[in-house]
């Protein structure tokens, strides 16, 4: 399948690739990885992604004929072709934070771009443009290094949820790398695959850096190049990460007191304590810039406006209007459309069909693991003292809450929710294996 932007040379160089990539990824899990579920998941994660940015390509050039991931690597091959016409023209539109006025100093710069106007987009290709310069200018190429990128952080964050619960590693890495929605938009040229990962980066290096107390300048470098990618693409995921990282943080100084009694006092006094300084904080510092409480707002209304006018696949909140208590009312049915619809009677397309599955799946797994197995009660309380489920559990409910509340159309919904997914499996996996832990020290206390 040939078109204006893929040609016969994209298809030898992505075979090479992922050939070449096969290679290097079996040789590291043949002399790195001692255990065989490491081996598997670290050479099925990367082949797994790998496809995930091919279909994604696919996709876009020949189902919609063009789109986010087509124009992105259009604006980044552009960029390449600017660095050789015109490297000081190259260098000012880079470090120029502010594109949305870039026309008033140079107009025919500005011209040569789809997404400049929006800088927010506009900096996903400035990214992919040094994937584009590697690749000499291949649509697959790009996606594919964009795929690596991807598969690093994920196989990251697998081996920090998977050292502390080894004897679930299987569905640890299928929930990391195998559940559709993420599959799919956290592999290739999207927002979303940048801001995933960078989270992803954050969450790991955070944990080694104050948890493990594994005190590297390394850490910190990442930990400060993810939190720049996310503020320069989608910086509203610092209000979810920024408190849920804390109480995470926090809690692991607390996980090893014996004495329950302290801990279910001292827990709800820190995330108070922690809750009322992030308050402050967002309220005080935050008031003028982009997190800003009437900013969001703002922009709230803005992603609602705009995706209900996007045909086929809108929907709404009973009861939503844009007042402090109106987004109050609406949180049960944002967290149910975020990680169950759109329902098999709401399919607009054959494309909605997958998601479809993938919410039933998601209301099933719920009701048989956490309603049926842990009968809600234990579950509560496996993720009350357990700090990583915690964290899990609550990152994914905050965040779930924010996609189901700006998306109002289930083609965004569907990538707005992937950071949520992957956390709420994690977070009930782990509730269960601590559910079972708990029962069997009653049992031997017996």
């Amino acid at each position: 399948m040939l078109n204006q932007y893929i040609g016969v040379f994209d298809y030898i160089l992505l075979f090479l690739l992922w050939i070449f990539g096969g290679y290097i990824i079996f040789l590291i899990s043949s002399n790195i990885a001692k255990d065989k579920v490491d081996k598997r998941v670290l050479n099925l994660g990367f082949h797994i992604k790998v496809i995930g940015a091919v279909i994604s390509v696919l996709i876009y050039n020949f189902y919609y004929s063009s789109g986010d991931t087509t124009y992105y690597f259009v604006d980044a091959k552009e960029l390449v072709h600017l660095m050789f016409d015109d490297f000081t023209g190259y260098l000012k539109v880079i470090f120029t934070l502010n594109t949305t006025n870039f026309y008033l100093e140079e107009p025919q710069i500005f011209n040569r771009f789809i997404y400049i106007r929006d800088t927010k987009s506009f900096n996903v290709p400035k990214i992919g443009s040094i994937f584009s310069l590697i690749t000499f200018n291949s649509i697959y190429g790009v996606n594919f290094l964009c795929a690596v990128f991807s598969y690093i952080a994920h196989w990251k964050f697998y081996k920090m949820i998977s050292m502390r619960y080894p004897q679930i590693k299987g569905k640890i890495g299928l929930t990391i790398f195998a559940i559709p929605s993420v599959f799919f938009w956290s592999s290739a040229l999207f927002k979303d695959n940048f801001c995933y990962s960078a989270i992803l980066f954050i969450i790991v290096y955070a944990h080694k850096f104050f948890v493990l107390r594994k005190i590297r300048i390394s850490y910190i470098i990442i930990i400060l190049i993810s939190i720049f990618i996310i503020i320069l693409i989608r910086s509203f995921n610092l209000m979810v990460l920024i408190p849920t990282l804390f109480f995470y943080i926090t809690l692991s100084r607390f996980e090893n007191f014996n004495n329950l009694l302290v801990k279910t006092l001292i827990i709800p006094l820190v995330l108070f304590g922690i809750m009322s300084i992030l308050i402050l904080f967002y309220s005080k510092v935050l008031t003028d810039s982009e997190l800003g409480y009437g900013n969001l707002e703002s922009k709230l209304q803005g992603f609602q406006n705009w995706h209900t006018t996007l045909k086929g696949s809108a929907y709404n909140l009973k009861g939503m209007d844009n007042t402090s208590l109106g987004y109050l009312k609406v949180i049960p049915s944002a967290l149910i459309v975020t990680y169950f619809r759109p329902w098999p009677f709401e399919l607009q397309n054959s494309l909605m069909f997958l998601s479809s599955l993938q919410g039933l799946f998601f209301l099933f797994f719920t009701l048989y693991w956490v309603g049926y197995k842990m009968k809600f009660v234990y579950f509560i309380k496996a993720i009350y003292f357990n700090n990583l489920a915690f964290f899990c559990f609550a990152f994914s409910m905050f965040y779930a809450y924010i996609a189901g509340i700006t998306s109002y159309n289930f083609g965004a919904l569907d990538r707005y929710r992937v950071p949520a997914l992957s956390m709420y499996i994690l977070s009930i996996l782990i509730a269960y294996q601590e559910f079972l832990s708990s029962s069997s020290n009653t049992n031997d206390a017996y």
